[in-house]
């Protein structure tokens, strides 16, 4: 039997792809602020831009809000005009540029200084800046992303080898000091980083975190363990094989 190989037009092709897209799951909103951002963007391209009326916007915009969010929208009609005021109600509650800075600088301000040679908590730092760079990117607010106080207050999250390293790889490109820079520098850091535990470790165990014996003690290593050997294998009283609190 003979078998046609032509191809499909494009635009064929890209309705049965489109077909099979997974659906977008808008998120419930409840009216946490650092949410607040990432769910106006799902709402905005999956029910405020689609082609349906006002008023059935805004049925959908009371389907995915609950709690405090629900409450600040719930007395209002069910209008076209209802619509746009619920939104607006949303956006000076919970959203606005002054406060997506404000929670990017709570965000790097509460983010814990990174443990001197600790792979894990360069990449995180890596994700901090990626955060920050492009948030305040998208807030229009580049003067901030210079060399300024947040620049500075990021600085004070790397150990002082990592940040001799820093100035070092400014000095040999002839670089200014700003958050892109240091961005770039973080995630080739990070890169490298990954690449070495990758090759000591393996790809499959690089990713496994190992407890921090200073700080982090298994449950059996406690004073009062039935397992631990120092203080259960004799008494103090009697020099008996068993636990003091435990001697007649």
């Amino acid at each position: 039997m003979y078998y046609s190989t032509a191809v499909q037009p494009t635009s064929d092709v890209g309705q049965d792809l489109w077909r099979h897209l997974k659906k977008i799951s808008i998120p419930i909103f409840s009216g946490d602020k650092r949410k607040y951002e990432s769910w106006k963007a799902t709402f905005q391209v999956c029910v405020d831009k689609a082609p349906m009326s006002a008023e059935y916007k805004l049925l959908q915009l009371r389907q995915y809000l609950s709690g405090e969010a629900l409450q600040a929208v719930e007395n209002l009609g069910h209008s076209a005009t209802s619509y746009e005021v619920a939104k607006q109600r949303l956006e000076r509650k919970y959203g606005g540029t002054r406060r997506q800075i404000a929670l990017q600088l709570e965000a790097v301000d509460s983010f814990r200084p990174i443990r001197p040679g600790n792979a894990g908590d360069i990449e995180k730092l890596a994700d901090l800046l990626d955060f920050t760079f492009s948030n305040l990117r998208e807030a229009e607010k580049d003067s901030e992303l210079g060399c300024g106080s947040l620049y500075y207050q990021l600085l004070k999250k790397m150990d002082k080898t990592l940040n001799v390293s820093y100035q070092r790889w400014l000095f040999e490109h002839n670089m200014e000091e700003n958050v892109g820079n240091l961005r770039q520098f973080i995630l080739q850091e990070a890169e490298f980083r990954t690449i070495a535990a990758e090759t000591h470790q393996g790809v499959s165990n690089a990713n496994i975190r190992t407890p921090n014996r200073k700080h982090e003690k298994s449950p059996s290593s406690s004073y009062f363990s039935e397992n631990n050997v120092a203080a259960s294998s004799t008494c103090g009283c009697c020099n008996r094989p068993h636990s003091i609190w435990k001697c007649e």
